[in-house]
C-alpha cells in the first residue's frame, strides 16, 4: 500500500476517535456541570444519569426555590467551556479544532436546558450545528495536512 493511499484511512480513523472522545467528554462534563451547579444552589436529591435507554443523559434535582432563567445554561457551560477552550492552546496541531466540535455539540444539547424564550432554542441548536460542522471541516483539513506532512508528502 502506497504512503499516499494510507492518508485518507488515517484521517478517517483519527476523526472518528477524536469525535467519540470529544462528544463523550462533552456529555459527561455537561451533566457534571449541572450537578455542581445544583449542588452549589442547595438543590436536594441530585441524580446524575449517563445511560438511560428512554431519555439519554440527564441530571435530576429538587431545588427549594425558583431559579433564574440562566441557571440550567450556566451548569451546562460550567465545565464544558474550559474543556473546549483548552484545545485552543494547541495552536499548531489539528486537535485545536476540537474546540469548535465540543462547543458546538454543547450548544446543540443545551437546547433542552435553556428556557422557552423566542428563538433562543432554535438559535442555540443552529449555532451549535454550524460550530460543530465548521469544527469537523477544519479538523479533517488540518489532519490531512498534518498527516501528509508527517508522511513526507507535503512540504
Amino acid at each position: 500500500m502506497k504512503k499516499s493511499s494510507k492518508i485518507p484511512l488515517l484521517v478517517l480513523l483519527a476523526t472518528f476517535l477524536f469525535n467519540i472522545l470529544t462528544v463523550g467528554s462533552t456529555v459527561v462534563l455537561h451533566e457534571s456541570g449541572h450537578y455542581i451547579t445544583a449542588y452549589c444552589a442547595g438543590c436536594k436529591h441530585i441524580k446524575l444519569v449517563f445511560l438511560d435507554s428512554d431519555v439519554g443523559t440527564y441530571t435530576e434535582m429538587a431545588c427549594p426555590t425558583e431559579h433564574p432563567l440562566y441557571f440550567a445554561a450556566l451548569g451546562a457551560l460550567l465545565l464544558t467551556l474550559p474543556f473546549a477552550l483548552a484545545f485552543l492552546l494547541l495552536r499548531n496541531l489539528p486537535e485545536k479544532n476540537i474546540f469548535w466540535i465540543s462547543f458546538g455539540f454543547n450548544l446543540t444539547i443545551m437546547v433542552v436546558d435553556i428556557p422557552e424564550i423566542l428563538l433562543l432554542k432554535p438559535a442555540s441548536f443552529v449555532l451549535g450545528l454550524v460550530f460543530f460542522t465548521i469544527g469537523e471541516i477544519l479538523l479533517i483539513d488540518s489532519l490531512f495536512e498534518h498527516i501528509g506532512r508527517e508522511e513526507g508528502l507535503i512540504i
